[in-house]
């Protein structure tokens, strides 16, 4: 494991038979409150979020606005889990995402507030076309998580973010919980960011 600060590593695992990152958690994902400022379609934020037979389709993505390469997903899960594993397929070519900071159990945050918000683990990411990379996450970190906010700084080189699927996996809870709806404050960003009222489509419930 390679080590570069808290929470800061670039540790991957292949694929086996065995796998030990447990279940996909995609059934436990609340398809209907993942959101996303900086998508460049409204609403395109659940593209990614594929059963694993689908992974390598193509043609549903998720994309940050041109000559803004940084994106911001809150997902949401209709359950506490255990986070041990994240599959991430950018689009290629220089629109996949260089690195991925996870935040957990955050409903308030938004492109003002983050960066000065220390992430429970960050992750540089590696071209990943078959989706056959895993990263391993510190699982005691992950555990009781109701919410993962991930963050996408940047590309890989061209302007604009490319993700075509999105695999979490561990172990769900079983046990449901109300509807948790994020609040992600409107603050002064640069104007071609969307705020949380775009993203949503009305204005924040409070």
């Amino acid at each position: 494991m390679d080590i570069h600060g808290p929470g800061h590593c670039n540790c991957h695992s292949e694929n086996s038979d065995l796998d030990p990152f447990g279940n996909d958690l995609l059934s436990s994902i609340h398809l209907d409150r993942v959101y996303c400022l900086n998508e460049s379609e409204h609403r395109s934020c659940k593209n990614p979020f594929k059963i694993k037979e689908e992974k390598l389709e193509r043609t549903r993505v998720l994309k940050s606005n041109q000559g803004d390469p940084e994106l911001l997903l809150f997902i949401p899960f209709i359950c506490p889990v255990k986070l041990k594993s994240i599959n991430i397929i950018g689009g290629g070519s220089g629109t996949t995402p260089s690195q991925v900071r996870l935040f957990r159990n955050q409903d308030n945050i938004d492109f003002g507030t983050i960066e000065n918000m220390p992430p429970v683990q960050v992750f540089d990411l590696l071209e990943n076309p078959y989706g056959e990379i895993e990263y391993g996450t510190r699982v005691t970190r992950f555990a009781n998580t109701n919410s993962l906010i991930m963050h996408f700084p940047q590309s890989t080189g061209e302007d604009y973010l490319e993700i075509s699927y999105i695999g979490l996996k561990g172990e769900s809870s079983g046990i449901r919980k109300e509807a948790v709806v994020a609040v992600w404050e409107s603050r002064p960003m640069p104007k071609d960011h969307r705020t949380f009222e775009d993203a949503l489509g009305q204005a924040p419930i409070r």
